[in-house]
């Protein structure tokens, strides 16, 4: 099963649309392609986003790290992507 560094969390990600605090032309684009990815994906899983370097400084602030989750405060738990998030109801298919 992958991790959950493998996964969007949406919370962070509409966090940072609201208030956008993105550091150089790379991450402004690479969350122009997190953003446009989000609306179409199933699982949220990273490996969707072919384009994203694996390099990617504003991936490690939007993944769904079990160190910085909300889980049950999570005021999108309801859309939660990670199979791994105690905050709402998944939208991942099995990993296994």
């Amino acid at each position: 099963m992958k991790g959950r560094s493998n996964y969007l969390c949406k919370k962070k990600l509409y966090d940072l649309t609201d208030q956008p605090v993105l550091s150089g032309l790379d991450e402004i684009e690479h969350y122009r392609a997190i953003a446009a990815w989000e609306k179409a994906t199933q699982t949220g899983d990273r490996a969707e986003l072919a384009a994203l370097p694996e390099a990617s400084s504003l991936w490690h602030k939007l993944d769904a790290r079990a160190d910085t989750c909300l889980g049950p405060k999570m005021q999108c738990m309801d859309n939660a992507l990670s199979p791994r998030c105690t905050g709402g109801r998944w939208r991942a298919t099995s990993l296994l």
